[in-house]
Parts: C-alpha cells; structure tokens; sequence
C-alpha cells in the first residue's frame, strides 16, 4: 500500500548487528506558532503517506508535563531556536527579521513559546526515557536544551562563507547503527544551508554516536557548494544517550518536503 517492500534476511546478513525488538511507538509532532512552520506541514505529510499514526504536540502539550503518558518519541521539524522558545524576544538577527515580517498579524495568544518551563518539561520527558527527534536547524535547539558539547560551525556565516542553498553531499553511513538499518554505506543526502555539527567534546567523545558524516574530500555530488573545507568530514547524524532516553539530531534535513525518499528510511527507524 505504501510502497515499502518487506525482505526477510539471512543468518549471515546479521552478522555486525545489534537486534532491538521492534515495537509501535507514541508518536508526537511540535507544532509551533507564530504563522506556522511549512517543515512541520511536509512532516506530516510525510508520516500519514506512509501510515503512521501521531499526535500534534503544541506548546501547552509541553508544558502541562504529561508528555511521558502521551508519546515515547517527539518529532521537532527544522526551526528557529527562537521561534520554539520565545519568539517574542529573539537573540538571532534572521529571527528579528522574520519577526518584522509578520508585523502585528499574529494574534496575541498565537504569540508563544515553550519558554524555560517548557525546556524543563522536554528535558524530563527525555531523561525519563523519551526519545527526542531534532531535524535540520532545530539541532540548534538540541544542543542548547541539553548543553552538549557540539556546536553549529555554519552559524552566523554568511552565504560567501557558507552555503548550500538545496544540494545533494555524499555521506558515509553506518548500516550497522540502530538509526540506520537498512541504509547504503554511502549515500548523496540533501543539504540547504544546514547546519555543520561540530562535536568537542575531547574526554567523553564516545557519548556522541556518529551514524551519518559527510565523506572527507569532493563532497559536493550535485549543485552549490561553498565552504566545503567546514563540512568535509564533519556530522551529518548523532544519537546521545540523555539520562534514560535519547536525542537524535539530525544535521541534513531527511523528510524535506516529503521528497527525499533515499532518506526517509532514518527517520522511520527512530519511530520503532
């Protein structure tokens, strides 16, 4: 029905693996305020064109602290950390710009964030064992909600310094990981203007697993590339282990726009 062929493995095609037990998963999705946010509009697409049954998740979902009753993974689309948190005072100057745009055409009580109370309440739901899903710039937001010792080496650079703009990059990919079963181990995955996942850490490196990264040199397969020296070798996925739960950060957006179909299959095996 959606396309999706099922191949039972041999014995041998294990052989490496670390076998988890599959099970139906509650699935949630943010969605924000302040004129919406067309990722999470093509997230959704994605998820009911392909059968999976979620639940809308909105700022007073975060903040009413029941999220462990009501989901196991929450889903949060490419977005603005300022947008999340509190729109109505942005730190970043592109988010003071949109702010500008929209003017006074948001209704007051449209004027919303989860605020700190809010990245409370998700660093409970994490820790207690929920699994957190952050897509493209939203991992922005990952790393500050949990203060992890990686950075987005693109931030703030300017297009001359940095810039994509809808291109496909080659990743090695390991098949092996949880996250990506199934896969190739290489792969052209989408880039627009994504974010450079840099990682820091120097004594617990190992908490951050690395199942994407960009290959180490000619890494541009199709379109426009500038700044190829930040992005070469650098993450392109990383799961961490949070407390009893985990964050997957997504640092290439996998869903855009329901079209990417060559990745679509490391965002469904986060929802197992």
């Amino acid at each position: 029905k959606t396309g999706v062929p099922v191949v039972p493995l041999k014995e041998d095609d294990l052989k490496g693996f670390e076998l988890t037990e599959a099970k139906k998963l509650k699935i949630g999705l943010f969605q924000r305020y302040w004129g919406g946010n067309a990722d999470e509009g093509w997230t959704r697409l994605l998820l009911e064109k392909f059968g999976f049954e979620y639940q809308t998740i909105m700022d007073q979902d975060i903040l009413s602290g029941d999220l462990s009753d009501r989901i196991d993974v929450l889903i949060v689309p490419s977005d603005r950390y300022d947008f999340i948190v509190d729109p109505t005072d942005p730190k970043d100057e592109r988010t003071k710009s949109m702010l500008q745009w929209f003017g006074d055409t948001v209704p007051a009580e449209y004027k919303s964030g989860i605020g700190e109370a809010g990245m409370d309440k998700l660093k409970a739901f994490v820790n207690s064992g929920g699994r957190l899903i952050t897509l493209d710039k939203s991992c922005d937001f990952a790393i500050d909600l949990f203060g992890y010792n990686l950075e987005n080496a693109g931030k703030g650079l300017t297009d001359n310094e940095y810039s994509t703009h809808g291109s496909t990059l080659w990743a090695d990919i390991d098949p092996t990981h949880k996250i990506a079963y199934g896969m190739p181990k290489e792969l052209a995955i989408y880039n627009y203007d994504s974010p450079i996942l840099k990682i820091n850490e120097r004594f617990r490196a190992e908490k951050y697993q690395v199942f994407m990264r960009y290959q180490k040199a000619d890494v541009l397969q199709s379109g426009r590339l500038v700044g190829e020296d930040l992005i070469v070798d650098q993450p392109a996925g990383i799961l961490v282990s949070q407390g009893e739960g985990e964050v997957v950060m997504f640092g290439t957006p996998v869903q855009f726009r329901a079209q990417t179909h060559g990745t679509f299959k490391l965002l469904f095996n986060c929802l197992v």
